[in-house]
C-alpha cells in the first residue's frame, strides 16, 4: 500500500494485452508556479513555512508540530517571491535545509522523512537470474559544506575523527536560497547530525518482489562474502 494516486494516462498495449498506466501522487499539486505565499506572514520558522506551503497547495503537513532538523530556523522574508520557482522547487530546497526527503505518506500527508533502518537483508539466493549492478560505495559522509554561487566563501562542519579513519566524504550544498545568508553556519550542526556516517552503494537490479520497501528505507544485499548497504 503506497497510498492514493492520480491517474494521469492509461494506454492499452495490444501486443502484450496489458495496460500502461501513468500515475502521480498528490505532490503533483506542487507543480505550479510560486509567486508569493498565500498563507501566513513573515518572519516564520522553517516548520511553519512548510505548513503554509502545504496549505497553499491543498495538502496537509504531517509534521506541523514535530521537531526535525532546522525546524526552528527563522525565514525573515519571502525569499522565493517571483523568482520563477515552483512550489515543488521550494520543497526540494527545504528537503536540503532539513536533511530529509519531503514526500507523501500513505494518508496523502506531506512528511519530512529520514532514512529508516529496516535491518532487512536480501539473500544471494533471491537474486538468481536477476541483473544486479553495484556502483561505488558512497560515504561515510563526514563533512557538510554550504557554498554560495561564487563558491569563494564556503562554511563547513566536519567529523574529524571519521575523516582520520575513513577519509573525507564531503556533501556540498550550493546556493540554497534559505541557507545563503550570514546565519548559514547555524544550519550546519543539524545537517551533520542527520547525515554524518551515511554510507551506501549505488545499486540497480531488476526484480519482482522488493516493492515492499518505501522511500528512504535502508536495506542490505548479500552477495558472496560482501554485504552491500543500500
Amino acid at each position: 500500500d503506497f497510498g492514493n494516486y492520480i491517474v494521469y494516462s492509461v494506454e492499452k498495449e495490444e501486443d502484450t494485452l496489458s495496460y500502461n498506466v501513468v500515475c502521480y501522487d498528490k505532490m503533483l499539486n506542487t507543480m505550479k508556479d510560486y509567486t508569493t505565499l498565500q498563507n501566513g506572514t513573515f518572519p516564520m520558522s522553517v516548520r511553519d513555512y512548510i505548513n503554509n506551503l502545504c496549505l497553499d497547495c491543498g495538502l496537509t503537513f504531517k509534521n506541523a508540530s514535530d521537531d526535525f532538523a532546522n525546524y526552528d530556523k527563522i525565514i525573515e522574508t519571502d525569499l522565493y517571491a517571483d523568482l520563477g520557482y515552483t512550489y515543488r522547487d521550494i520543497f526540494d530546497e527545504l528537503s536540503t535545509v532539513t536533511a530529509s526527503t519531503i514526500c507523501l505518506d500513505k494518508e496523502d500527508k506531506v512528511e519530512v522523512r529520514y532514512i529508516t533502518e529496516t535491518l532487512d537483508t536480501i539473500d544471494e539466493e533471491y537474486l538468481k537470474d536477476i541483473n544486479v549492478n553495484f556502483g561505488e560505495k558512497y560515504g561515510p559522509v563526514n563533512s557538510i559544506v554550504l557554498s554560495r554561487a561564487s563558491e569563494s566563501d564556503n562554511v563547513f562542519l566536519q567529523d574529524e575523527d571519521s575523516i582520520a579513519q575513513n577519509g573525507l566524504t564531503e556533501l556540498k550544498i550550493v546556493d540554497n536560497q534559505i541557507m545563503n545568508f550570514n546565519d548559514r553556519a547555524d544550519y550546519l550542526p543539524d545537517l551533520l547530525s542527520k547525515l554524518n556516517g551515511l554510507e551506501y552503494y549505488i545499486n540497480d537490479f531488476s526484480s519482482t518482489g522488493v516493492v515492499y520497501y518505501d522511500i528512504c528505507d535502508k536495506y542490505y544485499v548479500k552477495v558472496g562474502d560482501i554485504t552491500y548497504p543500500c
